[in-house]
């Protein structure tokens, strides 16, 4: 039977992660406190109990509603079953007619594979550069670093991805990545150079500097990067970058889609890592 649980199942859901992910449970009691709601969670009950499990978060792609799929996870005595799937399934085919459809980040090259005999096509990309602070650069416009809140850093991300297809998160999405960042020992900076803006989510881990996002390019990021990672007293970071970025490798696969009109080559970020 597939339902929204009952908030008397959220211990139960609580193990369907801790035995699927493993993480730790501060960070377990955090998500679930600011993330997880009966009815943005759908479970597969067997003799009433939980044994399998996945979430829905609104976004919009194009100015349509769509659904970010995640926390997929199974009992490990039910795996194999068929539950994860009926859940996908029953997702899809029940989708309202004003939403696009839906999308998810699969982990490994294997779950590509998985979700793509579900119907889902590979459809957002991301760059990442690796660099070493020999290769930051100072520039001449003076660079101001300041706090920004989270509908600023929407309205900013927004602005700068406007023009492509990207995934848009609305403020309380944004609000609790940036709380997730802050968590973990990150940051998220505005950036002022000149009359313009950009922002730098980041955090340093194990001795490394790594951006999940920033709307900065070229010259200025790598003369931002080179402050933060000075004032971090690290020498290497790691950018993840739009895939139009003028820098970075060859865009990489990074998330799927199922839905109508489902050929896109867009930008999808802010998943939880």
């Amino acid at each position: 039977m597939i339902t929204h649980p009952g908030k008397d199942m959220m211990k139960d859901l609580i193990e369907i992660w801790k035995k699927s992910f493993g993480d730790a449970d501060w960070y377990i009691d955090f998500f679930f406190k600011h993330r997880v709601k009966p009815e943005n969670t759908l479970v597969y009950l067997v003799e009433g109990k939980p044994v399998s499990m996945l979430m829905l978060f609104p976004a919009k792609l194009r100015g349509h509603e769509i659904f970010y799929v995640y926390g997929v996870a199974t009992l490990p005595d039910y795996r194999r079953q068929g539950f994860s799937t009926s859940l996908l399934s029953y997702v899809n085919k029940n989708l309202p007619e004003n939403v696009l459809g839906t999308f998810l980040r699969p982990a490994t090259d294997s779950l590509f594979t998985y979700y793509k005999k579900q119907g889902y096509e590979t459809a957002f990309y991301v760059k990442t550069l690796d660099l070493t602070i020999s290769e930051l650069n100072e520039i001449k416009t003076p660079i101001e670093f300041s706090k920004i809140s989270p509908g600023d850093y929407k309205r900013l991300r927004d602005s700068s991805f406007k023009n492509g297809e990207y995934i848009e998160w609305d403020v309380d999405a944004v609000e609790y990545a940036m709380k997730e960042n802050e968590l973990v020992g990150g940051k998220t900076l505005l950036i002022t150079y000149g009359k313009d803006k950009g922002i730098i989510m980041c955090r340093t881990w194990e001795n490394k500097l790594y951006v999940k996002e920033t709307t900065l390019d070229s010259d200025i990021l790598k003369a931002a990067l080179k402050r933060i990672v000075e004032q971090e007293h690290t020498q290497n970071c790691n950018v993840r970058l739009h895939p139009n970025s003028a820098l970075g490798k060859e865009p990489e696969k990074f998330a799927m889609i199922y839905g109508k009109n489902n050929s896109i080559k867009g930008y999808f970020n802010l998943a939880k890592d």
